[in-house]
């Protein structure tokens, strides 16, 4: 028996150091937007997560802007429909939480909400009109600014 101890010893300090490695890729691989000041989540809980290779879409929207309206069911499917993509909503009329909340559960929106302006985090001058969305590649560079109501399949052509 006691010829196996260091076999054992040996087994055990394998899979530590295994268990240890796999912790560390999985938080390289998923990063948070919370290094830019922005929240873990959305107003609905939607945690707001970013993997490597992920492109990133920032739209802004009023609760009053048809447009914005519009175009939140084709930014829903695409974030249903991609998994390499996340959309983040934000709210530009500053509205209360209590009505975006409202809006979003009566909109069947999914993707995370933000009340709050994250533009100088991400790096955008400023906001010329809305609804805009903000295509974030894979290496976190601003690829494209679009202005203007969008469909899903316009949305798709900047994500490939």
């Amino acid at each position: 028996m006691r010829k196996y101890i260091p076999l054992i010893a040996l087994s055990f300090i394998i899979a530590v150091t295994l268990v240890l490695f796999i912790i560390t890729k999985k938080n390289d691989d998923n990063e948070t937007l919370s290094h830019l000041g922005l929240p873990k989540q959305g107003l609905l809980g939607q945690p707001i997560v970013v993997s490597k290779n992920h492109w990133v879409l920032v739209n802004y929207w009023a609760t009053w802007c048809k447009p914005c309206i519009k175009e939140m069911p084709a930014l829903d499917a695409l974030h249903k429909a991609h998994p390499n993509v996340t959309v983040i909503g934000v709210n530009f009329d500053h509205a209360s939480t209590h009505k975006i909340v409202n809006f979003v559960k009566r909109m069947n929106v999914h993707y995370p909400i933000l009340d709050q302006f994250p533009a100088k985090q991400l790096g955008i001058e400023h906001i010329k009109a809305i609804p805009v969305t903000f295509v974030f590649g894979p290496d976190g560079k601003l690829k494209e600014s679009l202005y203007g109501e969008q469909t899903q399949e316009q949305l798709e052509r900047y994500i490939k």
